[in-house]
């Protein structure tokens, strides 16, 4: 049985499987990818490595894609040799894993360029009615045992809920109404790992200086935005970012409408009607100690409606902002919780409703969606390697992936009338395989096709 459809369908099954216009797609995708990486055997090693990330392979690392990708092999090409007591790979397994090694291990190349394309591939593959809404800043953390893997440091991550030893990566997610792919990753580098001797061990180039994370997180975007890929939209972020007085304002500089959060003790000026200031400015708190609460519902999620209690009024935040960088005031949306109130700044106009400005807020679990889709589906944390270098190939791997995956999706019509349990299961974060576009199904979909383009076959072509 070929590795690439395994964990997928049986040896007879796999046998039975006929290839589709999915294939040509792949073959497609593949060339139009490899002509910007310009070197064809660097072009082909990467596309291999891609697939080996939407096969079915339980762990989709260099040398667990290597066995898959050499034709008439599998797990019995890896032997242990008693003399040494390691794992030796023999013949062309051991070749396909040394190509692999050094183009995504080693070899330079323009990962930007290469991401770029994937975005272009994603956002093209949408209708005339759809369009990328929002762009979801985040970051997440990905726990590691050791200390010598890029960026590893003791850490806060909300993946584990504490400080701990981990690499830390800010991203840029894009979303649509129905669904979110990832536009770009950016490693956090604490100081530690800024000087000449870890610079050397983990091949951090010189140009790399340290950044915060809302720092990185406002370059992607300026990046993005100045490019062209994808059209100014709203930029949603937590308190993290939110909190940066020169994130905000670097924003709404650009006319990106924010949807952020932000700690109870900013300062702010209440706001009337004109948009004229009302008083001293006072802090969030206080603020929002003299505001009406509603019950909003915001959407359906699978153990039923998602509802809070929020209040919004209008203001003009003290910290950050001139008149000329902020055109007019936001709104500022307090929802209260077990744990106490929460903050949220939110543009919008004087007449926008309540319950609207609330599901722009909570929209910012497409994020979170994003990464289980990327950590489940393409091998997001299964990268072993410990360079600055290889960790970029790999981040731009998984892009790619992601922006095929999307563009299949885009593939598959949605009922106009979804029912409410649908709806629920396919915005939640937790059931994964229970709806026929979903990445996880997709994903296995494809699995199924690799296996006759893969292994041995010359699919890429940069004609």
């Amino acid at each position: 049985m070929n590795e690439f459809t395994a964990g997928y369908c049986g040896q007879r099954e796999a046998a039975e499987v006929e290839p589709t216009g999915a294939e040509d797609r792949l073959q497609a995708f593949f060339s139009r990818i490899g002509r910007v990486i310009k070197n064809r055997p660097r072009a082909r090693n990467f596309c291999v490595y891609v697939a080996g990330l939407l096969s079915g392979l339980d762990r989709k690392t260099a040398e667990s894609i290597a066995v898959a990708a050499t034709p008439g092999v599998d797990d019995s090409a890896i032997r242990s040799n008693p003399d040494d007591g390691h794992e030796t790979l023999f013949g062309d397994v051991k070749r396909w894993h040394q190509r692999i090694l050094h183009t995504i291990g080693g070899a330079v190349w323009n990962d930007v360029a290469v991401r770029d394309e994937a975005v272009r591939i994603a956002e093209g593959s949408l209708s005339n009615n759809e369009a990328v809404e929002q762009l979801i800043i985040d970051d997440t953390g990905f726990i590691k045992q050791g200390s010598h893997s890029v960026g590893v440091k003791r850490q806060y991550t909300g993946s584990a809920g504490k400080i701990t030893n981990c690499q830390a990566r800010v991203s840029v997610v894009a979303c649509t109404a129905t669904s979110q792919f990832p536009v770009d990753f950016s490693l956090y580098l604490p100081q530690e790992w800024l000087t000449p001797e870890a610079r050397k061990a983990a091949r951090i180039p010189d140009s790399v200086v340290f950044k915060t994370k809302p720092q990185l997180a406002a370059g992607m975007l300026e990046r993005i935005l100045d490019s062209g890929l994808l059209p100014v939209c709203r930029v949603s972020a937590d308190s993290a970012y939110g909190d940066s007085s020169a994130f905000r304002a670097a924003l709404l500089k650009r006319g990106c409408p924010l949807a952020v959060g932000v700690k109870g003790n900013a300062y702010a000026w209440s706001v009337d009607r004109n948009g004229s200031r009302r008083g001293p400015a006072t802090s969030l708190n206080a603020i929002a100690k003299r505001l009406r609460y509603r019950r909003i519902v915001w959407r359906n999620g699978t153990k039923g409606r998602m509802v809070g209690r929020f209040g919004a009024r209008r203001v003009i935040m003290r910290k950050g902002f001139d008149p000329e960088e902020q055109n007019e005031p936001l709104w500022l949306i307090a929802e209260k919780s077990d744990d106490g109130l929460k903050f949220h700044l939110v543009s919008g106009g004087p007449e926008a409703k309540l319950k609207d400005l609330v599901g722009v807020l909570k929209q910012r679990f497409r994020t979170e969606r994003s990464y289980q889709d990327a950590k489940n589906e393409v091998g997001l944390s299964d990268y072993q390697g410990r360079s600055f270098v290889g960790w970029q190939h790999h981040v731009t791997a998984v892009i790619v992936a992601c922006a095929f995956l999307f563009s299949e999706q885009r593939r598959v019509p949605l009922t106009p009338n979804t029912s409410t349990r649908r709806e629920a299961i396919r915005t939640s974060t937790r059931m994964l395989r229970h709806f026929p576009e979903s990445f996880s199904t997709l994903r296995r979909a494809i699995a199924s096709v690799l296996c006759f383009i893969l292994p041995g076959q010359p699919f890429l072509s940069l004609a």
